[in-house]
Parts: structure tokens; C-alpha cells; sequence
């Protein structure tokens, strides 16, 4: 139930219960919510309910507009009873007509009473002028701001600071618009329209940029650099104007507009110049308020061009041949030709008939091409007359070029790069033989049988048919040469009788050649050429070379077995590919102080050769093994690299110390550290460290440079020597210096310390007199094996030191 409708009846109820005595009570209606006035926007929606103050169906209720009452129980603006004496108005989605006096009107045992509520529909202001508005210098110019809304609003013109335009000899203000007489440059600014809603007091600032335009003028007409442009220059046709604001260009040429791409600033760029660009300019100024034209001729000067001819005549020995150049151009040119490369005594058989002039056009101000041809005439045509030929046409504002290339007809020959005339097969194989010969025009070539009686009479040869064992290949060409080939390929099969010669013939108009092929039997392998290479206590490098004699295949790989000699049970085997005139192999896991036997066998695409045998003693002690570096190429630090190795192979000598060679290089690549190379030193005298402790897995190399290459070279030594290099770039970071904590550096058996660089190996360091190796702790206890009690002691002294050498190295 309606709160307002309690609230109604409760004051009706209360003078009965104060004890009032009055026997009529008043009859009255009220509207809710309780408005003399009330807004509707456009589009909005609202309801108005009516209430009795008594509660009874004798009660009559109506709504009327401006004294019409509203009936409609559906629709937009509609009227709905909702019992106890209360009856609802609607108004959906305002519209402007809904404005307007609405009135309830209630009636009860003939007492009558009402209440009314004004609805005023609102329109939001909204403005139909633009904000950027123009007019001519020297006239009269409007400033225009339109607007509209409801209530209706009010227009006030102000200056940009808000002072008010007042109506006089300077300024008429208008319906909406601001009249400016007489205009000047200065009137270009900010005007205010100032609109106010009086009966809302809504409030909206209108600013106009209004321009004073003064309409462009040229005073020249364009002008054309450079002043005799010829064909191919990168032409200007500037134009110059003035007014305001400044005037944009466009160019037209003749009566076509010219794209905007080509102008830039009142200058028209034509680049390359060519003759059909020879026409009238006119340049057209635009701003705002209108537009100026002015035109110029440009006139195209057009160096020397050679009309397209023939790139390639073919001739035959004997026959008569003329070749014209034909030029053009103004001025007329000038026309020779010329062979390219050597003379030959042929050349004489050219004969120069002079030039033959055409002249066309009608020459007016000199803006007509002229053409003039010259011939050049062989008798007769010769084998060497083939070649290249140029035409040169030349004037005066520049030259052109012609190439025309001359062939002559010949007889097929077999002069090609193409030399091979033996070729190989093998059992179950199909050889392929190839034949290539050179000719114009280009040979056809067919495959043919040897007389078996007569085998040197090439016209008793028996051609081969395309049918088994044999197959033929079609001919084969190729663009822009005179080369053909032509393959028969034979399926070898198990026979034997196909290793023989066969007989290539190649023809064409001018003749025939034949030429004789040799199929012969292709055998595996000789044996492979082996010897020692490096040698230590767990591995052997063998060098394998190719037999002198591959029996008409390439060796493509090689097998190989080895085992300790005399115990054959041991045998290992593999194979590898080969790589170039020498391929290394590389056995490893070997027994120290041992005698190995190797054997190798070269395969070829037939099969597997003879075996070459060699029997190579593994060392009892060696140098140590190469180092493998395990850190990563980047760097984490600016001005220092933790270069790490996995644990060594002694070569059974201990180690005695670690060496590192490094210094700063130009590298080129990219990002990647695979595609790093050295491309130049910037230290030419490397830095050299020597790690004394043997059980070292990591050294820190300090004091350099930030985002530089470095080339670092590690190798171990023992009493038997130093290891093959092990060769590393790494790159440093960007950062700043001394922000990565410079951590510990790993040994064999735990933590320990590096002495230092260069520095003396102190007893207990390295290995002890019975080969063992010390190892200490991080607090400097022994926890490896020892070889006596003094080794232990000096490590355990060594540890004890450690600290305080570093308190005294971080006071200095």
C-alpha cells in the first residue's frame, strides 16, 4: 500500500481520535509526488498518481491535458486505475508535444476537487554551426552560431577572454550571428557564443576560430630547373604565391591534374623526365577562400635512343647479311657500329654503306625527334664474324647503347665442358651413360652399337633400340645455348657383355659427328692408405686415406674394427663417412701401455675394398686429455667470466697445473655465440694465468671490459707435456661493474681455494708421492685421501691462512 496514502488517511483518522466531533469530512486529491512543476527530457519516461482522501468505490477519478481528459488505458501516454482510490498517468519516452498543464480531477457524494502539475518537456541544446569559419579580407563577414534546445536559449557574443561584443560601427549582432564590417587580418581570432537556458540554467561555451582569408595571387609564372631539361633529368617547376592563410598547390598538365604525390610545397618534381612529359604547366594556388593559376612550357630535350632490333641473328657461312641501327633523338645523332671484344681478320667483310638520314616531323621550335639509321653489311657471313656487336648513337646531350649478338650455323662437335667419355657400371646396377655435344642449331643426338666386325665403320653401326636392357633418355635442352645431351642408361643386370663401347651420334643441318663412350666394369675398392696419429693412454687418432684406386667409384665411407692385439675377443667395429682426402678416426675408451690392431676397409657404391691393417701401442702415460669447457659463452658479469671444465683425463700423470691464455678480440656475427669468428685483434699481447691447483674445475678472469669479446685458450699440464688447446669467445655483459657476488671455484674433490695467479705450487697442493690428491674443505679440514701426514698438515695450514690473507687483501 501507497506510504503516502496512509499517511493520508492517518490525518483524517487523528482529529476522530483527539476527540473532534465534526460529522463532514472534507474531500480532497492529491498528486504524487508532490510538483507544481515538473521536467521531462526527451525520451525519458515518468509516472503521476492521483489519490482520494477517502477510500471508496463512489470515488470518481480523471487525468486531463490542458483541460482534456486522457482515456487511453494503452499506448505511450496512457491512464491505469490501481484500486483504493488511486488512478496513474504515463508518459513513455517524452516527446516534445508532452509539455503541458496536467490535471487529476476527483469526485465523491457531488464534493469535487483537483490538483494540477506542469510537465515541461526538455530539449538539450545543440549546436549547428562549425567551429572553424571563414570569410574574405576587406569584406563583410558573419560569424554564425545556430542553436537550439527547449526552454529556448539565449546568445551572447564575447571576445576569447570573455569581454562582451557590443553592437556598433564595427561589429551587428544578428539571429544568431556576429556581423563584421570591413574585414582585417586582425579580426582573425576566438569568438565566444555565450548560450544560456534561462528557465534551466543550463549553460554551454561555443568558441569559433574565424579566419580572415586573403585570396593567393601569383606575380610570376612557374619556373622550370634545369632551364633545357632533357630526358631522364629529375626535373622542378616551382610556383611561388602568396596569401592567408598559405595556399596549397596543385599542377595540371594540360587539362589533367597532375597526382599529389608529385608536388611537394609549390614544387612539382618529374623524375625521370621523359618526352611525353613535354606539355603546358599551370600551376593552381588554393586556400580557403579561393584560387590563383599561372602556366609555363616545358620543352624536353631527348638524348640519342636506338629502336629496339633483333638480339640475335643467326647466320649461315657464305650467305650475305645486313644489320640496321636506327636512332633518334634531338639534336640528331650520330650512328656507328663496332664489335665487341678482339678483331678478326673478318671484320673486313663489313661494309660501311654511310648513314642513311629520315628525317620527320615538321621540326617546329625545334621540338621534333629526328631518325637516322646506319647499316652494317657482312660478305660474306663467316664462322668468326660470330659475336657481339654494339651501336653507339651520340649527340650532343648524350649517348646510347645496342647490343646484337651474330650466330653462325655449325657442325655438331663434342668441345663442351662436359669431358667424360668412360663411364662405370656393376652388377645389378644401372649405368647411366651421357653424351653432350655442341652445335647450332642444336644436334639431335641418337645412340648406336659398334659393328661387331667392322667396329671403326661408324655407317654400319646398329642403332639402339629404347627397349630392355637399354632405356633412352629424351634430348635434352637448354635456354639461351647451343648444348644438348642425351643419356642411355643400361641395366647391367648379371651380365658381363655390356662392358664395351658405344657409339653417340649428334646432328643437325649442318652435319654429323659421332663420338665413342666406354662402359667399363666398376670394381670395389683398393685398400685405404692408414696411419698413427695422436696417440695417448686411453685413445687413438687414425688417419685414413682413399686407395690410390677407387676401380671407378668414389669411396663414400669406411669400416674398421679394432682389438687389443692378440685378444681378438675384444673386437669393436663401426664405421664412419668419409670426410675429404683425410678422415680422422678417433677410437677411445682404450687400455693404457696396450698394442691395438685397426683394420680399415674403403666401400664404395659397389661394395667393400681390401683391408689395410695397423697395429698402434696405446701410451702408459700421456699428456693430459683436452679440456672440455662447460660454461656458457655469455656472461654474467661486465668485468669478469667464470670459465668452468669438466673433469679432466690426467692421462695417468697427475695434472700439475691448469694454463689460460685470453685477450680481447673483434668478432662478427650475430647475437648467436654459433656464429661467432674472430674478425680482427684489439690485444695483441695476450694475458697468460696459471691455475695451480690441479683439482681446479673453474678460474675467474677478472679486469675486463664490459660488452667486449674475449678469445680464451685452456690447456693442462702434466710431466709428460701440455694438452691440445681447447679454444672458447665468450662476450661479457653490459651491467655495471661489480654487481654479480664473485662465487667459489670448484675442484675435483669439494670446495677449495685458488692460490693465485703464477704463483709457486706449495707441498700438499698437487698430487703426493703416492699419486694421490689432496682435497680440502670449506673450513679447510681434509676430507680426500692423503698420501702421508705432511701433505695433510700442509693443506690444513694452507687453509688455516687462507682467511687471513684475504682480511689482508680486502684492507689494503
Amino acid at each position: 500500500m501507497d506510504f503516502a496514502y496512509i499517511i493520508f488517511v492517518a490525518l483524517l483518522v487523528l482529529p476522530i481520535c483527539a476527540g473532534q466531533e465534526d460529522d463532514v469530512t472534507p474531500f480532497e486529491v492529491m498528486i504524487r509526488p508532490p510538483l507544481e512543476e515538473d521536467y521531462l527530457d526527451l525520451g525519458e519516461s515518468k509516472t503521476y498518481t492521483c489519490g482520494a482522501s477517502a477510500t471508496s468505490d463512489q470515488v470518481t477519478l480523471k487525468w486531463f491535458i490542458n483541460d482534456q481528459e486522457i482515456t487511453a488505458t494503452s499506448g505511450r501516454v496512457r491512464v491505469e486505475a490501481l484500486g483504493n482510490s488511486r488512478y496513474m498517468l504515463r508518459i513513455g519516452s517524452g516527446e516534445d508535444n508532452d509539455g503541458g498543464v496536467y490535471r487529476c480531477e476527483g469526485t465523491l457524494a457531488g464534493q469535487t476537487d483537483s490538483k494540477t502539475i506542469n510537465v515541461v518537456v526538455i530539449k538539450p541544446l545543440e549546436i549547428h554551426s562549425d567551429q572553424e569559419q571563414f570569410d574574405i579580407l576587406g569584406g563583410e563577414g558573419e560569424v554564425e552560431c545556430e542553436v537550439s534546445g527547449k526552454p529556448a536559449p539565449t546568445v551572447t557574443w564575447k571576445f576569447e577572454n570573455n569581454t562582451k561584443i557590443e553592437a556598433g560601427e564595427k561589429y551587428t549582432i544578428a539571429l544568431n550571428k556576429l556581423i563584421i564590417k570591413d574585414l582585417s587580418l586582425e579580426d582573425t581570432k576566438k569568438y565566444l557564443c555565450d548560450i544560456i537556458v534561462i528557465d534551466t540554467g543550463e549553460t554551454k561555451d561555443f568558441y569559433i576560430d574565424f579566419t580572415v582569408v586573403k585570396l593567393p595571387t601569383i606575380a610570376l609564372p612557374p619556373t622550370i630547373h634545369p632551364d633545357n631539361p632533357k630526358v631522364g633529368d629529375e626535373v622542378k617547376i616551382t610556383c611561388q604565391a602568396t596569401g592567408v592563410p598559405p595556399p596549397t598547390y596543385q599542377f595540371k598538365k594540360g587539362d589533367v591534374m597532375v597526382t599529389d604525390e608529385m608536388v611537394n610545397n609549390g614544387v612539382l618534381t618529374i623524375n625521370p623526365l621523359k618526352t611525353t612529359d613535354q606539355a603546358t604547366y599551370t600551376c593552381i594556388a588554393t586556400n580557403k577562400g579561393g584560387f590563383a593559376e599561372s602556366s609555363n612550357t616545358l620543352d624536353v630535350k631527348v638524348p640519342p635512343t636506338i629502336e629496339d632490333m633483333e638480339e640475335t641473328y643467326d647466320a649461315v657461312s657464305g650467305q650475305e647479311l645486313t644489320i640496321t641501327c636506327t636512332a633518334k633523338g634531338d639534336p640528331e645523332p650520330s650512328v656507328i657500329w663496332k664489335k665487341d671484344g678482339p678483331q678478326s681478320a673478318s671484320t673486313d667483310g663489313i661494309v660501311n654503306k654511310g648513314p642513311t638520314y629520315e628525317k620527320v616531323g615538321s621540326n617546329q621550335n625545334d621540338m621534333e625527334e629526328k631518325t637516322v639509321a646506319q647499316h652494317m653489311t657482312f660478305k660474306p657471313v663467316t664462322y668468326q664474324d660470330a659475336g657481339t656487336y654494339i651501336c653507339t648513337a651520340f649527340s650532343l646531350v648524350g649517348s646510347a647503347n645496342k647490343t646484337v649478338k651474330l650466330t653462325v650455323q655449325y657442325k655438331p662437335n663434342f668441345d663442351t665442358d662436359f669431358k667424360e667419355r668412360e663411364f662405370f657400371g656393376w652388377r645389378g646396377h644401372k649405368a647411366n651413360l651421357t653424351c653432350q655435344a655442341n652445335a647450332n642449331p642444336v644436334a639431335t643426338i641418337e645412340w648406336y652399337m659398334p659393328d661387331a666386325e667392322n667396329p671403326d665403320d661408324y655407317s654400319k653401326a646398329v642403332r639402339i633400340p629404347n627397349e630392355a636392357p637399354y632405356t633412352i633418355n629424351m634430348l635434352q635442352k637448354w635456354d639461351g645455348s647451343f648444348l644438348s645431351s642425351r643419356s642411355l642408361h643400361v641395366d647391367i643386370g648379371d651380365e658381363t657383355s655390356h662392358y664395351k663401347d658405344f657409339l653417340c651420334e649428334a646432328t643437325n643441318v649442318q652435319g654429323m659427328t659421332w663420338q665413342v663412350v666406354t662402359l667399363k666394369e666398376a670394381k670395389p675398392p683398393g685398400s685405404p692408405v692408414i696411419s698413427m696419429g695422436n696417440v695417448l693412454t686411453s685413445s687413438i687418432t687414425v688417419n685414413i686415406e682413399p686407395p690410390a684406386e677407387n676401380n671407378g667409384q668414389p669411396v663414400t665411407e669406411y669400416t674398421y674394427l679394432y682389438y687389443p692385439d692378440g685378444d681378438a675377443a675384444q673386437t669393436n667395429n663401426g664405421q664412419t663417412a668419409r670426410t675429404g682426402d683425410k678422415t680422422k678416426l678417433e677410437l677411445t675408451g682404450l687400455t693404457s701401455n696396450t698394442p691395438y690392431v685397426v683394420k680399415v676397409k674403403a666401400k664404395n657404391n659397389v661394395g667393400e675394398g681390401e683391408e689395410a691393417t695397423v697395429t698402434i701401442p696405446t701410451l702408459k702415460v700421456s699428456k693430459p686429455f683436452r679440456l672440455t669447457i662447460k660454461s656458457p659463452q655469455m656472461s654474467e658479469n661486465a668485468d669478469s667470466y667464470l670459465l668452468e671444465w669438466e673433469q679432466p683425463d690426467d692421462g695417468g700423470s697427475p695434472i700439475k697445473h691448469f694454463s689460460i691464455s685470453y685477450r680481447q678480440v673483434k668478432v662478427k656475427g650475430t647475437d648467436e655465440p654459433g656464429t661467432w669468428k674472430i674478425d680482427g685483434d684489439i690485444d695483441l699481447d695476450p694475458k697468460l694465468k696459471v691455475v695451480p691447483n690441479p683439482s681446479a674445475l673453474s678460474t675467474r678472469l677478472d679486469d675486463l671490459d664490459a660488452n667486449a669479446f674475449y678469445e680464451i685458450r685452456l690447456w693442462a699440464t702434466n710431466e709428460e707435456g701440455d694438452s691440445e688447446l681447447t679454444q672458447v669467445l665468450i662476450k661479457t655483459s653490459a651491467g655495471a661493474e661489480g654487481e654479480e657476488e664473485k662465487g667459489e671455484e670448484k675442484v675435483a674433490q669439494g670446495s677449495g681455494k685458488e692460490e693465485g695467479d703464477n704463483e709457486k705450487i706449495e707441498a700438499g697442493q698437487g698430487p703426493n708421492a703416492n699419486g694421490s690428491t689432496s682435497a680440502v674443505s670449506e673450513d679447510g679440514a681434509g676430507i680426500g685421501p692423503v698420501g702421508d701426514h705432511s701433505g695433510r698438515l700442509a693443506v690444513n695450514l694452507a687453509a688455516l691462512l687462507a682467511p687471513l690473507a684475504m682480511a689482508c687483501l680486502l684492507a689494503l
